[in-house]
């Protein structure tokens, strides 16, 4: 029995996340009605991260089995022929039996876009803050994330079972004449980590909150101590490494 690697591309505005749902469309959901003809049975897809309702991916990478071999290319266009435009799969190729796109994985690399003025075409990938902030203060502030940390203040919901440190090898911010971007990356990431941690950077910079109260929270280990979420729209999963 195969087991196919992926790396898929896909606009997460009208996807109610990664995770397969009773009632709303996934991108789990999509792409395991695609595989449905291709085996006996339901076909399960595993992805490396579960991104939430609204969130884009560049690079999100998942395996499943199938029963048998089929040719690559074939496979490629018959699956990318049964799913809608606003998925694409970019790549397949046959992985190591014992491949395993989530616990395999060693980084996680994510993009977080700004735009600096109001955009209509660009709204869905995008978040503009309709208030004023000081840009090279949101610079300074990933100094403060970096490193190993238990990240447990920036993770919406959690169980008390859940391992919440995290290490994060980089965070950054840049800009060019349209936008403002945060890159991120880490060895894994917590429900709403990104999103938090961009919210409460910019709640910083705009004023909102003390500009060096990053490890104090971080240390309250409280989700209600940091700054509200940044929208979803602005979230990419840009690649995963292996």
């Amino acid at each position: 029995m195969p087991r196919y690697k992926i790396i898929i591309e896909y606009d997460g505005t009208d996807f109610a996340g990664w995770q397969r749902q009773p009632a709303d469309r996934t991108v789990q959901e999509e792409l395991e009605n695609a595989l449905s003809e291709f085996g006996e049975g339901h076909i399960n897809v595993i992805g490396a991260g579960r991104t939430d309702s609204g969130v884009h991916a560049l690079g999100q990478t998942a395996h499943f089995d199938l029963n048998y071999e089929i040719a690559i290319e074939s496979l490629l266009k018959a699956l990318n022929a049964k799913t809608e435009d606003d998925l694409l799969i970019k790549h397949i190729e046959i992985a190591k039996p014992d491949f395993h796109a989530r616990y395999d994985a060693v980084s996680r690399r994510y993009l977080y876009i700004i735009s600096l003025q109001p955009t209509v075409i660009g709204r869905r990938f995008s978040w503009y803050p309709r208030f004023d902030y000081n840009f090279k203060l949101l610079e300074s502030l990933t100094a403060e994330i970096i490193g190993e940390y238990d990240f447990a203040a920036f993770c919406k919901t959690k169980s008390l079972k859940e391992n919440t440190v995290c290490t994060v090898y980089h965070a950054a911010w840049t800009e060019n004449p349209s936008q403002r971007v945060f890159e991120i990356t880490a060895d894994r990431f917590l429900h709403h980590m990104v999103r938090l941690m961009v919210g409460t950077m910019m709640n910083i910079a705009a004023g909102g909150m003390a500009p060096d109260i990053i490890p104090e929270i971080i240390a309250s280990k409280d989700v209600s101590v940091c700054g509200a979420p940044a929208p979803p729209n602005g979230l990419f999963l840009a690649e995963v490494k292996y």
